[in-house]
């Protein structure tokens, strides 16, 4: 099977700042890849370019066989923001018949029921809480079925049994075969996830790119290894 992202020398510039430098990562169909950083790190240039919504300055992606621009292969794609991702005066119910037909997929019910999203689909979005409208950004997504899952620091708003929820919900998904990128701050969700692989950014380079047991057998968690590459960057 071939690989479901392939990025080369990806480097981004917004004028004279260099958001992304030279970042290549080859990411198999199926894999669960947590990627870590500090603000300004590199993190959202990386998912966005994944996800077509902007492009690299220099270097080539590719995600699912082709470009991450078009509107085929973003159909297959499926990205919950860290702001945003429903319209506030839509209910979650009707969220979820755009996006549908967005999309051209009939919705699977089961991820709204698993993140008990089912108890408020009738609840314009702009009236929930950030936790709740996460948790419906969420579950809309994966009722989706996309093909690649990208997850921008998901558990941001959530209190800790809606965080315990998402990351059961983003192993079951991934246990089934989907590709997940999930991105976040937080060593120890991740540590909870246990991502197949861990990349971790920083400068907008990206520093490490490991399996998550070499992770935690060379680096004794995901804490060290990160304080390891933030004390010594491009080393």
């Amino acid at each position: 099977m071939p690989p479901a992202i392939v990025a080369e020398d990806l480097r981004k510039e917004y004028g004279e700042v260099v958001a992304l430098r030279d970042v290549s990562v080859e990411i198999e169909a199926g894999e669960l890849v947590a990627i870590l950083g500090p603000n300004g790190a590199g993190k959202s240039t990386f998912i966005k370019i994944v996800c077509g919504v902007t492009r690299p300055t220099s270097g080539r992606i590719e995600v699912l066989g082709g470009d991450p621009a078009d509107p085929e292969i973003k159909r297959r794609v499926g990205i919950v923001p860290q702001q945003g991702g429903l319209y506030p005066e839509q209910t979650v119910r009707e969220n979820l018949r755009f996006y549908s037909k967005l999309y051209g997929r009939e919705p699977d019910p089961e991820p709204l029921e698993m993140l008990e999203v089912d108890r408020f689909m009738d609840r314009k979005a702009g009236q929930l809480s950030g936790g709740m409208r996460k948790r419906a950004a969420i579950a809309i997504t994966l009722a989706l079925e996309p093909e690649v899952l990208v997850l921008d620091e998901p558990t941001n708003e959530l209190d800790p049994m809606a965080r315990r929820d998402v990351i059961r919900v983003t192993k079951e998904f991934h246990r089934r075969g989907t590709t997940v990128l999930y991105v976040s701050h937080d060593v120890y969700e991740v540590e909870q996830l246990r991502p197949d692989r861990v990349l971790i950014f920083l400068e907008g380079r990206k520093e490490l790119d490991e399996p998550f047991d070499e992770v935690m057998e060379r680096h004794g968690s995901v804490l060290e290894a990160y304080e390891g590459v933030a004390s010594c960057p491009g080393e």
